[in-house]
């Protein structure tokens, strides 16, 4: 069954060739790529065997030869060319040797880099086989190869010439396919790599593929050739062929296999004509895979490429070829932007299938997403739906064509990748003359809003286009055309936000981040920032952290800080919040340039590239430096301490590097810097004691000394730094300097007393300074035998000071009955900052009947904390604790009944009345259960634990929303209950209150015993929670109670389907856990038992499913890497 013409075609050659016969065949054969190129003959060519135009109107020359030193050879020419003062400084390269992809890409480097000049392309030994199999002149002339092409052919017809590439990730479909005898029916979505697997095959005697001729040619060839299978490409595209082939086989009474290739939406259709065919899919390949398909074709890097490529190519390894093959011609941006795609695909289709297949990829592209039909295609560009469908075979040899969901039954197509959608709609609807007209195509649609993202991909890819029928296509529900909308400009952004408020905060950070008007929605982060105190590190979308990640990834480093400063200094000045605008500021200054990269494989590595600005930035820098110090003394100090913060990144430049990389210079020119704005920020901060302290670190480091006022150090030291073991003697000496600055306060006014408790506390917040902190100690020691406490309460109240700086001197006033003391009580116990203050004084004194019911009150489960602090010390009396226990939120009565039952609680439960110690049982009943402790309360009396159930359940039954889901803790301890008391909760199970809300309780009282199981089967009320019986295993004990279900008559289904929801997590692939699954039923024991066979034959059916599926899951993320799940 050889099919010697292209056999001999293949071994002709790589035998040696006539050199001006192979450059006039070249001229030729390449007309159908360039229609402009001609020869240059004669002995003064310039280095040139030919001339002409790119498509894009590029003037190239063409280098052709035979010779062995290929390479050298067009280094050669290339320099006859330019010593003779020729201007062209691109080169088409054709030689009828084999060049690799790697090995353009490394030619095209290098003549770029020695003489200037660009590799437009690379046209090699594979593509002139081809070639020269469909033209029988040249193959005589050149190679001496007589016949001509038949109907049957080792080569498809619509296959495009690219760079070789071997078979990657196949191999067992190759092996599976070469099993396979008679018809067959191959499946799989366009660009998927369908006929290249079947073109290996043939080129092994597989089959041969039925070029389209007529019939009577196609017999002739099959009585010469006797193929073991005729392959009808894309034969859904076809109309009758495959019907007309059954019955030529039928007439011919041949034996040989019809091989059918279609995409998934027309599968059935087609294997309707061939009955009985095997079904044979071809799915996806791994992101791996289409990884070593595009390096193969030469893209060996950068990673940002290989991943833009490989997220383009969705699986599919003819579009990534495609994708590879437009790379190595076009420029990243061009490749980012799909005008490289458009370019090296459209132009080759519009030469070879005819200029209506550019009208029908943009019909297609214009429909977007959602795809459009061959008929809405033919309606929109005049033409028949045969003569679409004959065009859509010829275009789905690229793989850019996609089958998009159906809609109404019908099968929509769209094209792929998005950004070849978007070039195709702005060169075939949006380009000025020649354009197709827009409203016909809309008017076809199902639905003209599917066309506004690729409009407005076009707009932001040059197209012109009246904004208002763009904005009138979208749909308010539509994100992603919302957000492309506003990123035309100043603007349309602003109506953007006025039409669309519910995406107000999405379109401002997508804006900022595309640089879309800045002056705009830089002001607008930063009012967005206002009150948020999220730290920025970890929140990818936090206002300023979007402001700071844009001016780190900034090709322009010293510009983009400049007008940011500005920007920021403006927002200030109109009234911002001084704390978001020293936030701000720190990001800017920040001597940082950052990347990030996805790799190109599962896509689930991020690859962070950080490093400090080079040194000619940095100057700029320090310069810039002077501006916001400006800003600085404007705002006398305030809220600094962000921008402090930031100057770690100049004293330690090397933290600006990630992963040990070093840039000395960078790092030594940003350390030269530091003391300069360290020793003028110390000046514009003399009278900022907290900022001083702040600073005066990083002055410590780099050779400065930074004054603190001392009474400052004393209230807030430096952290201890030393050994565990001198520990004490510093929390000694810190303390003795506390009670001696307190000695000396005391003498001092009582302003000047104040100033220093809390002015000192005022800066250290304000520096962010939080420990140590000795302003309580020093409050306790002025508050200590202080005469008049509630002088001190007022005035620290008005104030605004921290609640525990105004706590002694409260008590104080309690303790000595100053006048008015319970006044203040009162009064503090009503203001939301003060009450948690006053409530502990209430609750730690005896104050009287009115001020304690009014502060138990008061109190809500907000208070938690203090409640247990102050029960577990023994600050409170018992009989207020008797009051807490009746309080009228009973979440309180909850927290103080949890308290007292704590092992180190000073006040036991056994500590209380008779009555006390009843209404502590009624509170933990009543309750909902809390955290950790409710469990061990709980745990250690099962009658209490069974009555609080009891309770639970009741409680479910009105509204089982209040209290749904036990803690995880407190369904452990059920298992722990004696079985007596277990077997009484099965019992009392509400049989009212839905299944969902018991189930885990279910399961937890059964636990793994037979008889507790039986005992829940034998509810029929609860027929709901049976299955929970079964919930935990497999294992021997499950196998006792599943053979209880198994004689109630339970499918074997039923039974192991229940432990699916076995309380259980895994590590790893989803898969692996399902296959522990089938091995943990494969260990049983069937001892002769055909019940106990019947189940574990169902658990490895079970379970080998769900773990197929979630295998298919798992191959779909490493296809469409870890955030494309499902396209």
């Amino acid at each position: 069954m050889p099919e010697t013409l292209y056999r001999a075609i293949r071994e002709a050659i790589a035998k040696p060739l006539d050199g001006l016969t192979f450059e006039r065949c070249a001229v030729e054969l390449l007309k159908d790529v360039y229609p402009s190129l001609r020869p240059v003959e004669g002995g003064n060519d310039a280095g040139m065997d030919g001339v002409g135009e790119l498509p894009d109107g590029t003037p190239f020359f063409l280098v052709a030869t035979v010779q062995e030193d290929a390479h050298g050879n067009l280094e050669r020419n290339i320099q006859s060319h330019i010593d003779a003062g020729g201007e062209r400084r691109t080169v088409v390269f054709a030689t009828s040797r084999p060049i690799t992809g790697r090995r353009w890409l490394e030619l095209n480097e290098h003549l770029s880099n020695e003489y200037g000049v660009r590799l437009a392309a690379v046209h090699d030994r594979a593509d002139f086989v081809d070639r020269l199999y469909r033209n029988a002149a040249w193959r005589r002339e050149l190679l001496g190869v007589p016949g001509e092409a038949r109907a049957l052919s080792r080569l498809p017809a619509t296959r495009r010439p690219t760079v070789e590439v071997p078979v990657i990730g196949r191999n067992d479909e190759i092996e599976r396919l070469e099993a396979i005898d008679g018809d067959l029916v191959v499946v799989g979505k366009p660009g998927i790599g369908k006929t290249f697997l079947l073109q290996k095959l043939v080129e092994a005697d597989w089959g041969l593929f039925d070029d389209g001729w007529s019939i009577d040619q196609l017999e002739d060839a099959i009585r010469d050739m006797e193929p073991a299978r005729v392959v009808v490409d894309d034969a859904h595209l076809q109309g009758d062929r495959l019907r007309r082939l059954r019955q030529l086989r039928t007439q011919m009474s041949a034996s040989f296999g019809i091989v059918a290739v279609t995409w998934p939406g027309s599968a059935e259709d087609v294997a309707e004509t061939l009955p009985g065919a095997v079904r044979f899919e071809i799915g996806e390949l791994e992101r791996g895979q289409i990884l070593s398909v595009i390096t193969e074709m030469g893209i060996g890097g950068p990673v940002e490429l290989q991943a833009l490529l490989v997220n383009q190519a969705h699986g599919r390894v003819g579009l990534a070829v495609t994708l590879a093959y437009g790379a190595l011609t076009g420029d990243l941006q061009d490749i980012a932007n799909g005008d490289a795609l458009l370019r090296d695909l459209v132009g080759w289709y519009t030469r070879t299938i005819g200029p209506e297949s550019r009208y029908v990829l943009g019909f297609l592209a214009l429909s977007g997403e959602r795809g459009a039909t061959l008929a809405q295609a033919g309606e929109a560009l005049g033409l028949t739906e045969p003569h679409v469908a004959d065009l859509i075979r010829g275009l789905a040899s690229g793989g850019t064509l996609d089958e998009a969901p159906m809609a109404n039954g019908v099968a929509h197509l769209r094209v792929q990748p998005e950004n070849l959608r978007y070039a195709l709609v702005r060169d075939v609807y949006l380009s000025g003359a020649g354009s197709l007209p827009l409203p016909r195509s809309l008017e076809s649609l199902d639905a003209a809003a599917s066309a506004a993202v690729p409009l407005l991909g076009a707009i932001l890819r040059g197209a012109e286009l009246d904004h208002e029928v763009v904005r009138s296509l979208i749909d308010d529900g539509d994100s992603e055309a919302i957000l492309a909308y506003s990123h035309l400009g100043p603007s349309e952004l602003q109506e953007a936000l006025e039409r669309w408020p519910e995406s107000h905060d999405e379109i401002i950070r997508e804006a900022h981040r595309q640089g879309i008007d800045p002056p705009t929605t830089l002001p607008l982060l930063l009012d967005a920032a206002i009150g948020n105190e999220r730290p920025e590190h970890s929140e990818p979308d936090h206002p300023l952290r979007v402001i700071g990640d844009h001016i780190a990834k900034s090709d322009g480093p010293v510009t983009i800080r400049e007008t940011a400063v500005e920007m920021i200094d403006s927002w200030l000045l109109a009234g911002g919040d001084v704390q978001v605008g020293m936030r701000a500021l720190a990001h800017v200054m920040r001597p940082q340039m950052r990347r990030t990269s996805q790799d190109p494989g599962l896509g689930n590595t991020i690859t962070l590239m950080e490093a400090p600005l080079p040194p000619d930035a940095v100057a700029a820098l320090d310069g810039l430096w002077d501006r916001v110090l400006e800003i600085v003394a404007r705002e006398n100090g305030q809220r600094v301490a962000p921008l402090i913060d930031a100057l770690h990144s100049w004293v330690y430049p090397d933290s600006l590097s990630f992963g040990g990389a070093s840039f000395p210079e960078a790092e030594d020119a940003i350390r030269r810097v530091a003391p300069r704005i360290i020793t003028q920020l110390a000046d514009l901060l003399a009278g900022h004691a907290g900022a001083l302290h702040q600073l005066r670190s990083y002055g410590t480091e780099v050779g400065l000394e930074i004054a603190v006022p001392p009474e400052f150090k004393i209230l807030f030291p430096d952290h201890w730094a030393g050994v565990a073991d001198d520990y004490e003697d510093w929390e000694r000496a810190a303390d003795s300097a506390v009670v001696a600055l307190a000695e000396d306060a005391k003498s001092r006014s009582l302003e000047a007393q104040i100033e220093l408790l809390h002015g000192s506390d005022e800066q250290a917040t304000a520096a962010g300074i939080s420990y140590p902190r000795l302003t309580p100690r020093l409050a306790h020691l002025l508050a200590d035998s202080n005469r008049a406490p509630l002088v001190w309460v007022d005035e620290l109240v008005r104030l605004g000071a921290s609640p525990d700086l105004v706590l002694p001197f409260l008590q104080r006033s309690v303790e000595i009955e100053a006048e008015g003391a319970y006044e203040a009580l009162r009064r503090l116990l009503s203001d939301e900052s003060y009450s948690w203050l006053a409530s502990q004084v209430v609750l730690t004194h005896p104050v009287g009947e009115e001020l304690t019911a009014k502060a138990i009150a008061g109190l809500t489960a907000q208070h938690k904390n203090l409640i247990e602090w102050l029960v577990a010390r023994g600050d409170v009396a018992a009989d207020t604790i008797e009051r807490l226990l009746n309080a009228p939120d009973p979440l309180v009565a909850r927290d103080t009944a949890v308290a007292i039952a704590h092992t180190r609680a000073e006040v036991q439960v056994s500590s209380l009345s008779s009555a006390g110690q009843t209404r502590w049982r009624e509170v933990i009943v009543a309750s909902p259960a809390d955290e950790y402790w409710y469990t061990e309360v709980l745990k250690r009396d099962a009658r209490l634990f069974a009555e609080w159930l009891r309770g639970w359940f009741a409680r479910l039954h009105p509204d089982p929303s209040d209290d749904w889901l036990l803690p995880h803790s407190l369904r452990e301890g059920i298992g722990g209950l004696p079985l007596p008391v277990r077997r009484e909760l099965i019992d009392a199970l509400p049989a009212e209150v839905p299944s969902f809300f018991l189930q885990d309780v279910a399961t937890a009282l059964v636990g793994s015993d037979a008889s507790l199981a039986e005992a829940l089967l034998e509810r029929e009320d609860l027929d709901d929670l049976h299955w929970t019986s079964l919930r935990r295993g497999p294992s021997e004990a499950w196998m006792e109670r599943a053979l209880l279900a198994f004689e109630r008559g339970w499918e074997p289904e039923r039974i192991v389907g229940a432990t699916v929801f076995s309380e259980n997590a895994w590590a790893g692939e989803e898969s692996h856990h399902w296959q522990s699954a089938v091995d943990a039923f494969l260990q049983l024991e069937r001892n002769d038992d055909e019940r106990r066979g019947t189940i574990i034959d169902a658990g490895v059916k079970v379970f080998s499913e769900m773990r197929d599926r979630a295998a298919s899951r798992e191959r779909e993320e490493r296809v469409f890497g870890s955030r494309r799940r499902g396209r």
